[in-house]
């Protein structure tokens, strides 16, 4: 996910219109934002589809929650499914702005790059990034996403879970390994864990990608408990012990106030 790499601004993007059944499937969505409810000889007209086609759409996104037909009447609705997305969106634009400011001023500490993650599944995705100011630096780019027991922020999210919630991730033993150095046991995470608990962070050794280190600190929230992790990263040429210690306590730190101001 992060690779040490001179400063480079250039980005490219590209976009291709939907097609096909996937593209229909995502009309049918946006037709929820200008109506409460759609028939499907609503869906037909719109999408220039038969009756059938747009019943055969309508019934698989029921199945998967995001829409739900009323009770009475032959209309949809828009699904619980797309109510979660919106909260969730929500929840990690409330991080987001909160945390940027901290991780602001956490590059200008250390002059490293500083991240935002959140954890999805098994695997932690960047929600934000500052990078360092150093020419050689670890960049990561938002979206990016990693195994969650081979990065710093990973652990530190998983160190704040409850145990029993480790073993529902990784009912085997055995992980995947994502690189060399990265833990392949569930025994030996479990180990480090704790370690991280004593601690107060987390720290990858080129886990994720060979000539990277990062430190990062869970983001807990009063009532939610953990939401994400605040992560340092850094080329290896340039972590020693003493450094590694103080980054830690930076990052502790920032995890902190971030959590301290989320609403």
């Amino acid at each position: 996910m992060r690779h040490p790499e001179p400063d480079d601004t250039s980005t490219e993007a590209s976009a291709a219109a939907p097609s096909g059944s996937v593209g229909n499937a995502l009309r049918i969505l946006l037709m929820f934002r200008d109506s409460t409810a759609v028939r499907v000889s609503d869906v037909a007209r719109e999408l220039g589809v038969a009756r059938s086609t747009a019943h055969r759409l309508l019934t698989t996104l029921e199945r998967y929650r995001f829409a739900t037909q009323q009770v009475r009447g032959k209309a949809y609705e828009a699904g619980p499914a797309l109510l979660d997305m919106g909260l969730h969106a929500l929840a990690d634009l409330d991080l987001r702005s909160v945390a940027r400011s901290h991780l602001e001023h956490l590059c200008r500490m250390t002059s490293e790059s500083t991240g935002l993650l959140v954890l999805e599944g098994r695997d932690v995705v960047v929600l934000d990034f500052v990078p360092g100011s150093h020419r050689l630096r670890v960049v990561e780019r938002l979206g990016d996403r990693a195994p969650a027991h081979s990065t710093a922020a990973g652990k530190a999210i998983l160190a704040a879970l409850n145990p029993n919630d480790i073993r529902r991730l990784y009912p085997g033993e055995s992980l995947p390994a994502s690189a060399p150095r990265s833990v392949h046991t569930r025994r030996a995470l479990e180990e480090e864990l704790e370690r991280i608990r004593h601690d107060g962070y987390a720290l990858n050794r080129e886990e994720s990608g060979q000539g990277s280190v990062g430190i990062a600190a869970a983001v807990v929230h009063r009532i939610d408990g953990v939401v994400g992790a605040v992560s340092l990263a850094l080329p290896t040429s340039r972590l020693n012990d003493d450094l590694g210690a103080d980054f830690g306590a930076f990052v502790v730190e920032t995890a902190h106030r971030i959590g301290e101001g989320l609403p």
